[in-house]
């Protein structure tokens, strides 16, 4: 009977990991989407490559990929907008750059990365029923 009730706690309890999974993953669908994109990442590339808070204008990230500056801008925003990076206004200039403190980036991976459920998801029956369950 104790066998039964422990195999109950770790289906319920794993039931209940994979719905708080599912929840953070379609919580992270639309950053993942956006960062899905080759052009983006490599925008997101540059930006990381360049160092700092002080951040790189569009021209010097439309130097090193091999879209316009068109392009470039339309995907800055596209990142602006999602909180994946950040802007500093100089006079007229803007400068692009990723805060990872204040990023929605930060989350996303540690939702993503850091939940713990590849972890547990394993069949009931390969978890030794004699060994302490670590929840």
């Amino acid at each position: 009977m104790q066998v039964d009730h422990r195999r109950t706690r770790i289906e319920n309890d794993f039931t209940l990991e994979k719905a708080r999974f599912i929840e953070n993953y379609n919580l992270a669908r639309p950053i993942m989407t956006i960062l899905g994109d080759e052009v983006r990442q490599e925008i997101l590339l540059s930006l990381i490559e360049s160092g700092g808070m002080g951040g790189i204008r569009v021209g010097d990230i439309q130097k090193k990929s091999h879209v316009s500056r068109l392009a470039v801008s339309h995907h800055l925003k596209v990142l602006l907008d999602a909180g994946i990076i950040c802007m500093r206004r100089e006079g007229t200039k803007n400068y692009y750059y990723i805060d990872f403190n204040a990023s929605t980036v930060k989350p996303v991976i540690l939702k993503c990365t850091g939940f713990g459920l590849c972890a547990k998801l394993c069949p009931v029956e390969a978890i030794p029923l004699d060994d302490p369950i670590s929840y």
